[in-house]
């Protein structure tokens, strides 16, 4: 391993897999990074984060704090490291020149809290998932670059869709050996994109799965005879925001199937990630057919946005919800 041109510090196993998820997710804060890296432990991650701050490869992110936790970053020094030393470290990251790792480094403060909610969600599923017997987190990437792929409109005309994050999640038999897997990708809406665009996005995911691309990333041709199937998870603030993206995701897609897109809150998952929280659009549809919120319903122009406390009511009573858990229907 190159020398470290840090203080008092030698770097565990743990230690570059908190530098090299730091160096994909560029925010981290301690009850996050205690879950993913620590088994849960909070006060080991305080320890270590303590000395990895004191050799200065960590640092906290100045006056921004969420909820009165500290926001941790690489630091410049730490992230030139890293590029310089591209083999050690990052030989499975595309490999970029130290300017545009320091132009990546930074994070507008208008994207704080979308990223660090990114990151709820990926703590949580490391926290839940040590719950389920023979299943565990095969990949979770939030580096859009990483999980980017060329799809098209409904026109035909190509675009590039960059997911918020990726997950491949296993069930192993008795020897611990992957028998199951099963693929998501992840949208986190905090209601700053228009419905459009994420339906958009839908469409885009759509066809990615109607070509069969996934199976490109894991080295198989597309045209061949495996198939690799995939999800959109939808993360939404509210569950009027969640009912909203399904109806008009319905509307605009229709030929979307019934279990391609689930939909759940931010909050259903920092406290059940594992559990059923996640609504099919086709559950949405099941829900609200022959009802003044059925989504294939004629509306007039001003009723396309509904939002209806009897409709969130109805939904919340009789849609039945799945966990990402149960791989087998997957």
């Amino acid at each position: 391993m190159p020398p470290l041109p840090f203080r008092n510090i030698s770097l565990t196993d743990r230690d570059r897999r908190i530098l090299r998820g730091l160096y994909e997710s560029r925010l981290i804060t301690l009850p996050q990074a205690a879950d993913i890296y620590f088994d849960g432990k909070y006060e080991a991650a305080k320890k270590r984060f303590q000395k990895l701050e004191h050799a200065r490869m960590l640092a906290k992110r100045p006056g921004w704090k969420q909820y009165d936790k500290a926001i941790y970053t690489l630091t410049p020094p730490a992230f030139r490291f890293l590029v310089n030393n591209h083999e050690e470290f990052l030989h499975d990251y595309p490999k970029v020149s130290e300017k545009t790792a320091r132009k990546r480094a930074y994070v507008k403060e208008s994207t704080v809290r979308h990223e660090l909610s990114v990151m709820d969600v990926k703590s949580a599923m490391h926290h839940g998932i040590r719950s389920v017997p023979h299943c565990s987190i095969a990949e979770f990437i939030t580096w859009p670059r990483l999980i980017e792929f060329e799809t098209t409109h409904k026109s035909g005309r190509p675009y590039t869709v960059f997911p918020d994050g990726f997950l491949r999640l296993q069930e192993l038999d008795e020897s611990n050996n992957p028998e199951t897997e099963a693929y998501y990708f992840l949208e986190v809406d905090l209601s700053t994109e228009a419905r459009s665009v994420l339906s958009t996005r839908v469409g885009g995911y759509l066809r990615y799965q109607e070509r069969n691309g996934l199976a490109g990333r894991f080295g198989y041709d597309p045209s061949g005879e495996d198939t690799f199937y995939f999800r959109v998870l939808i993360v939404s603030k509210t569950e009027e925001r969640r009912n909203c993206l399904a109806d008009y995701i319905l509307r605009n897609n229709v030929d979307t199937p019934p279990s391609f897109v689930w939909l759940t809150t931010l909050d259903e998952v920092r406290a059940h990630p594992i559990g059923t929280i996640w609504m099919a659009v086709g559950e949405y549809f099941r829900v609200t057919q022959r009802t003044p919120f059925d989504p294939y319903a004629p509306r007039s122009k001003e009723d396309r946005y509904i939002t209806n406390p009897e409709r969130e009511q109805m939904v919340a009573n009789s849609a039945i919800l799945r966990s990402v858990c149960n791989l087998e229907s997957c």
